[in-house]
């Protein structure tokens, strides 16, 4: 989905408000709420001078929770006993 919005792999400001309204629904949304977002995310020196990579999004912390929020399997099992996966993403 990432790159249906991107162009050489960076979200611009229209990207991330096609986004909004295609994919969001956000049928009421402007261009200035697109540039909110993105004044937010330089807060949290992710935001590129261009626009947003998909490496950014998964450091977005509290916009980005779990999605359980609590353990939901039993995990007293010795580490060695669990798949883990160690994909360049994790």
């Amino acid at each position: 989905m990432f790159d249906m919005y991107a162009e050489n792999g960076t979200i611009s400001l229209n990207g991330l408000f096609r986004f909004l309204i295609e994919s969001q629904g956000e049928d009421d949304a402007t261009k200035e709420d697109a540039q909110a977002i993105f004044d937010s995310l330089k807060q949290l020196k992710i935001f590129q001078r261009k626009g947003l990579q998909l490496d950014s999004l998964y450091l977005f912390g509290d916009l980005n929770p779990p999605i359980f929020p609590k353990v939901n399997h039993d995990m007293n099992a010795p580490l060695s006993h669990y798949f883990l996966f160690t994909g360049h993403n994790t």
